[in-house]
């Protein structure tokens, strides 16, 4: 069975570059998700593996643009692609055809984005609360984490407005 690593700072356990490099040996590994908040350590894993398995990143929102243009095979992001559905989604579409200012400029709104939205109660709710205020089947958070407030969720929202997010789910109702 097909095996891809994921390295988060969660985990409590940092797959460097020449471990993902070991693994790549390993014949069931395919692929590792490197989420590591250091960059010159996600370029160093993509060099380490070089072709043997696919490099993927997280976080990207923030990296989608230079990840690929470093090598990475895309990314795996939660954020941007269900809160601005195709446009966040179009990032990777942009990046492999090679229409880079486009690629900018949607990498530069899903940054603002995460930012603004990452500055509200804690990813999950807010993600699921965005998703539910465009109506997306975002659904609810599980405990231990709550769902947004009042004022929490009309910060959203108006994160949604500043970015013309919101129209474009009226438009589809």
């Amino acid at each position: 069975m097909p095996i891809i690593i994921y390295n988060t700072k969660a985990s409590g356990f940092n797959v460097t570059a020449e471990i993902a490099e070991e693994m790549a040996d390993i014949e069931q590994v395919v692929a590792i998700k490197q989420s590591c908040p250091d960059f010159v350590q996600f370029e160093q894993t993509v060099a380490a593996v070089d072709e043997r398995i696919r490099v993927f990143t997280g976080h990207s929102a923030a990296r989608g643009l230079a990840a690929m243009m470093v090598g990475a095979a895309g990314f795996v992001s939660s954020l941007d692609p269900h809160v601005m559905g195709s446009e966040g989604i179009s990032l990777y579409r942009l990046v492999r055809d090679g229409e880079y200012e486009a690629a900018r400029r949607v990498q530069m709104r899903t940054l603002e984005l995460t930012s603004r939205l990452g500055a509200i109660g804690t990813g999950p709710a807010t993600m699921k609360a965005a998703m539910n205020l465009l109506g997306r089947p975002g659904g609810y958070p599980r405990r231990p984490v709550l769902e947004l407030t009042g004022d929490e969720k009309a910060r959203v929202r108006e994160v949604l407005d500043d970015l013309g997010l919101s129209a474009g789910a009226e438009a589809a109702e």
